[in-house]
């Protein structure tokens, strides 16, 4: 084999590897989002709706990294993470109608507060795994959809919440 063929052969794995790490579509997403910033930033006219798009985009990446750490990394099937994704979704919606905090305040509030009952989740099921694991987390996600759908004062139940005052960020 000539050195040319090796180092066309080494580069081919490098990709390979590179490709089907875990974080490879985060990062390409977040590269791709960056540079859109940077074209809004020049004066080039990007659609509202392809921002959105990329938001929505990058939560489910990154709720889908945070299922592949816990199945892959920590051999535990949690399906509980909509239930917390969901209940910090609804605690930016209600923050951001209701209370005058800055943006980046109300995220903060709405990421520590699903911690927190994450972290109250996990203390609960610590000795629980396998399948019994997946049912208790799947068990606790309905009933913060069960909670959220019946409590219409909050949520505006089945319905959902009308947001009012958009968050913009860039």
């Amino acid at each position: 084999m000539t050195y040319e063929t090796k180092m066309k052969n080494t580069y081919k794995n490098k990709f390979k590897s590179m490709v089907k790490h875990p974080y490879f579509g985060f990062f390409i997403i977040t590269i791709i989002m960056l540079l859109v910033q940077v074209l809004r930033i020049a004066g080039v006219d990007v659609a509202n709706q392809t921002l959105r798009a990329f938001g929505k985009t990058m939560i489910y990446i990154i709720v889908g990294l945070g299922f592949s750490i816990l199945l892959g990394f920590g051999g535990l099937a949690s399906l509980g993470t909509a239930g917390f994704v969901g209940l910090g979704a609804y605690l930016l919606g209600y923050f951001t109608n209701n209370k005058g905090y800055s943006v980046f305040l109300i995220i903060i509030i709405a990421i520590l507060v699903a911690i927190v009952v994450g972290t109250i989740v996990g203390f609960i099921s610590l000795r629980i795994e396998g399948m019994y694991l997946a049912i208790i987390t799947l068990a606790i996600a309905e009933i913060i959809n069960e909670i959220f759908t019946n409590w219409t004062a909050f949520s505006n139940g089945i319905d959902g919440m009308i947001v009012n005052n958009r968050i913009v960020l860039f």
